[in-house]
């Protein structure tokens, strides 16, 4: 896929995908609390992790480039999950 592509599929994503995350997020809440980190792992654009706003630290790892690079409201990285040293 080139970079244009890309960078069209995350910008797509990121402004379509259905607005769920809050959903799951409030409902992994209830059951866990809130800690002090949050790992995305498979972020995409970041969505996910945007809805984590009001947790100190928001990671998120997501191994498409173009996806994290449209990603806002934490810290990003492009790696496989597999590949994490943690």
């Amino acid at each position: 896929m080139s970079d244009f592509a890309g960078a069209a599929m995350a910008e797509g994503y990121a402004r379509w995908r259905p607005p769920v995350h809050r959903l799951v997020i409030d409902a992994v809440r209830s059951h866990l609390g809130s800690p002090g980190v949050a790992l995305d792992l498979g972020c995409g654009a970041g969505l996910s992790t945007g809805a984590l706003a009001d947790w100190p630290v928001r990671i998120g790892v997501d191994p498409v480039e173009s996806m994290v690079r449209v990603a806002k409201g934490g810290w990003f990285a492009a790696a496989a999950a597999e590949a994490l040293p943690f």
